[in-house]
């Protein structure tokens, strides 16, 4: 279920439900495997934002048409962008926990 419903049902005392909502997303995510790159095609997309816009997820069903899923890590061309992108720190960044952030 989406955040909102999730949230319903804490807020509701629905914990046996929430609870039963967890562990279905855990076995699903099982299935998938570690890593598992989650490409969906256009009519599950659809599907997904339909979902959400049901749930008043405007913004959320906006993003799901137009995501390309998510990439494993550990693929070394993913990797590679990935290091482009945030390349290593080449020096430490000197604060003082206690002066700089009062």
């Amino acid at each position: 279920p989406c955040s909102t419903a999730v949230f319903l049902m804490f807020e509701n005392g629905a914990y046996a439900a929430l609870l039963a909502s967890w562990a279905s997303d855990l076995e699903a995510a099982k299935r998938r495997g570690p890593g598992s790159h989650r490409v969906q095609d256009d009519a599950a997309k659809v599907k997904r934002a339909e979902e959400l816009v049901r749930a008043g997820e405007l913004s959320k069903a906006n993003s799901a048409l137009l995501s390309e899923g998510t990439l494993d890590p550990r693929n070394p061309a993913v990797y590679r962008k990935l290091k482009e992108k945030h390349p290593t720190r080449k020096a430490d960044v000197d604060f003082d926990l206690e002066k700089d952030f009062r």
